[in-house]
């Protein structure tokens, strides 16, 4: 319990808030006490590199760029409860829109659904716009494949295909190459 007191007789010492009384008393005690002693010295050599080490201060901008965190952080905490609603919302929808048609269809349900009237008409009007899309995807393929098959046969068209894209290609080197060169002549007239 004594060496309690002295521990903080030397922390007031390192600190210079000793009396003189106080310090003649401390450097009797330590002269005679090896581990008040001790502590003593490691308290002081602590000071001591403690005193040498700079001050450092936070950046101008600390107080903002932590502020800003924190707005940032308050904006995510108030906006997370409505993503994960929407999410969950957008999810349930997919899920409905899958699995409701399956249902439909597995367990013949559209057979009454299909005898209202606005409902038969949709369908119609479905099964249509599908076959008009199907019959156009058709139709470009079919071009499509006859093209590339007149290609294959004919070496003089083949020919001029490979020389519009060779043009094309130069065309478009030649465009970002200029694109480049205004930039060039200011940067070597400012200099």
């Amino acid at each position: 319990m004594a060496h309690d007191n002295y521990m903080m007789l030397i922390s007031l010492d390192l600190d210079g808030m000793l009396s003189e009384r106080e310090r003649q008393d401390l450097r009797a005690h330590t002269q005679t006490c090896i581990a008040c002693a001790n502590a003593w010295e490691r308290m002081r050599l602590t000071d001591s590199m403690l005193k040498v080490q700079p001050e450092v201060a936070p950046a101008i901008d600390f107080r903002a760029k932590v502020m800003g965190r924190v707005k940032t952080y308050e904006t995510q905490r108030r906006w997370r409860p409505w993503i994960i609603t929407v999410l969950a919302g957008m999810t349930v929808a997919v899920l409905l829109s899958t699995a409701l048609p399956l249902i439909v269809v597995a367990f013949a349900l559209y057979q009454p659904l299909l005898s209202w009237p606005i409902v038969g008409a949709a369908a119609a009007w479905l099964a249509h716009a599908f076959d008009l899309v199907a019959g156009l995807v058709g139709l470009g393929i079919g071009g499509l494949l006859r093209w590339l098959a007149y290609l294959t046969t004919d070496p003089a068209a083949l020919a001029v295909v490979i020389g519009g894209l060779m043009v094309a290609a130069t065309w478009i080197g030649l465009l970002e190459v200029t694109k480049g060169e205004p930039q060039n002549e200011m940067s070597q007239q400012q200099a």
